[in-house]
């Protein structure tokens, strides 16, 4: 509601915002808002002496003279105008009431002035709403699709189907991936669940030109390991290949011995075998065709990404930097409060990588607080390492989750809650990701690649509690205080990771790709062995790709479904509403 007072000269103008006016105050002074809405450069501290220009007419502009919790008086072309802030009650609702004291403004510039100082006002109006909209829950989930000739956004439709079943999902534009091809569908909100939009990290088109070469050579060097190197879920495979590529080496032989070269003579003397040799020559063709296709298309995916070869390094850092923008722009649109990643075969490794990649970027960030808190990583520092094999591991993950949300409160710009690996190769680190299982041990020692939970800090001697985080002192007001960082190599950490995978048998029945992950990246990690209803789902080798497949008809067992469900975790509207209101609204002003 707006009123205005008839006056000789100047200007006398109100409007009434809702909400509380303790945070509208707070947020018309942060330099990012009076910037939006009084013109002052968001360098400058909002207080006696900064300049400010009203945005969008340069004739209200001036310098702030006083600055107080109910009122901002500024001085424009030798007059002093008074911006008061009123609080309002009605009832449960909150409001405040602005008016706007602009004295002694010429009768001829009195319209001018008028709009700016409406246009100001208005400003401020929408940024509240703006920002009342961040701090209201919301929540982002990244889906990475696996190997094959995946069309944009075809993947992340069937996992939302299989998730939300006949619930309809709305497809909105994204903004943030930079794909012009691919779209965000958001579930609405439910009395359990906060809005949720659902993201593709697609990379299908950046391995492209990819040779038999290439793959063959990748082959040859899984191969060529020696025995004690290949898991046990790849024994049989791998003595079955050696023993298969054998004795076709020795049918051929005794093949070209036996028959000769007479053999192509009689052969082209025949019309009908012939026609024979032609049939056979067909299938054949189609056959290698086949078998090609699937080499070049399917596991020459796995053979770029996977092989830090030249010719891949380039392949390798395109996916990475694709996730590393979105990464990036989730966390800086203000918008989310969690965010979720799930990845699904090699989609899984790609969201490992990301995500190590990431927190390095931005582990040592933090807020300049006054008493920052350490208790949850004191916490987790004391349970970490007691965890193994044998141990309880929703206690392991709540420590976790406490964590995170005590390293947000402490201003680390990390959203990440959650990684969901789905049928993962990281189950066979040691094949895929190092020579050996002394080569995986030794780079995650190195803390070239995480694990969960973190391996200590080699220089432990600096303090008996604080195995993977190092302190750093800085001066607040009157007070030194000093705040935990979690060393390079701990996002998992504060991130949960949970891994479903179909049991294997006889390596081809369920899925002989995934398997469980803890024994090669920490015993953090919770492994659930997922069961699907329908047998082919679960035994035959298109398991792999049942993980969000929605059955036809209601089980009385939780299946792989329901545990993905249940690993997302998306039903957390309360904490996060929680969350929100226990921060202070300036937090969520857009930055930029």
């Amino acid at each position: 509601m707006t009123t205005q007072t008839p006056a000789a000269s100047g200007v006398h103008y109100q409007v009434t915002i809702p909400g509380s006016t303790d945070e509208l105050v707070e947020l018309a002074l942060h330099p990012h808002g009076a910037h939006r809405w009084l013109g002052i450069d968001p360098n400058q501290v909002v207080g006696p002496f900064a300049s400010f220009a009203l945005p969008g007419d340069n004739y209200v502009a001036g310098t702030i003279i006083e600055v107080d919790d109910d009122h901002l008086m500024v001085e424009t072309q030798g007059r002093r105008a008074t911006i008061t802030f009123e609080r309002r009650t009605s009832g449960a609702r909150k409001s405040t009431r602005m008016t706007v004291d602009d004295p002694d403004v010429p009768t001829e510039m009195r319209g001018r002035a008028e709009m700016a100082w409406r246009h100001a006002s208005s400003t401020l109006w929408l940024l509240r709403q703006d920002c009342a909209e961040r701090r209201a829950p919301r929540q982002a989930v990244v889906v990475i699709h696996g190997i094959g000739e995946q069309r944009p956004g075809s993947v992340l439709r069937d996992f939302t189907a299989g998730l939300l079943g006949g619930e309809s999902a709305w497809s909105k534009p994204d903004n943030a991936s930079g794909n012009h091809e691919l779209r965000r569908l958001q579930a609405r909100q439910t009395g359990t669940r906060p809005r949720t939009d659902f993201y593709e990290l697609y990379w299908a088109d950046r391995i492209r030109d990819t040779t038999k070469n290439q793959v063959v050579g990748w082959l040859k060097e899984l191969a060529r390991r020696k025995p004690r190197t290949v898991p046990k879920q790849f024994k049989a495979l791998y003595w079955g290949g050696r023993i298969f590529v054998l004795l076709a080496l020795i049918t051929a032989v005794l093949l070209t011995l036996t028959l000769g070269l007479a053999w192509w003579k009689d052969t082209w003397d025949h019309v009908d075998e012939l026609r024979n040799q032609t049939l056979v020559l067909f299938i054949a063709t189609v056959v290698v065709g086949m078998i090609n296709g699937f080499l070049v298309l399917s596991l020459g995916d796995a053979a770029r990404y996977l092989r830090a070869q030249p010719d891949n390094l380039s392949v390798r850092k395109s996916i990475r930097d694709e996730g590393l923008a979105l990464m990036r722009t989730l966390h800086a649109t203000g918008r989310y409060h969690r965010v979720v990643v799930v990845g699904h075969s090699l989609g899984s490794v790609i969201g490992y990588d990301v995500l190590r990649l990431y927190w390095t970027e931005i582990h040592d960030s933090h807020g300049n607080l006054e008493l920052p808190a350490n208790t949850a990583m004191d916490a987790y520092e004391a349970l970490a390492p007691t965890v193994g094999p044998n141990s309880d591991a929703p206690a392991h993950q709540d420590a976790q989750h406490a964590l995170a949300l005590e390293l947000r409160a402490n201003g680390v710009p990390w959203l990440v809650t959650d990684f969901v690996t789905l049928g993962s190769p990281l189950a066979h680190g040691q094949l895929f990701l190092a020579t050996d299982e002394d080569d995986l041990r030794r780079r995650q020692r190195d803390r070239e690649l995480p694990t969960c939970p973190p391996i200590a800090d080699p220089d432990v001697e600096r303090s008996n509690s604080h195995h993977y985080s190092f302190p750093r002192l800085y001066v607040a007001g009157p007070h030194t205080p000093q705040i935990w960082i979690l060393h390079h190599a701990a996002p998992f950490a504060p991130t949960r990771w949970t891994n479903l995978y179909f049991p294997t048998k006889a390596v081809v029945f369920g899925d002989p790709v995934g398997g469980k992950v803890a024994p090669a990246f920490g015993a953090g990690v919770r492994d659930v062995a997922v069961w699907h209803p329908m047998w082919r789902h679960r035994r035959l080798p298109w398991a792999h790709n049942s993980y969000w497949h929605r059955k036809g008809r209601p089980v009385a067992r939780p299946d792989a479904l329901a545990d993905l469900a249940d690993a997302l975790g998306l039903d957390c509207r309360a904490e996060l509403q929680r969350w929100g209101e226990a921060r202070p609204l300036s937090e969520f002003l857009p930055v930029g």
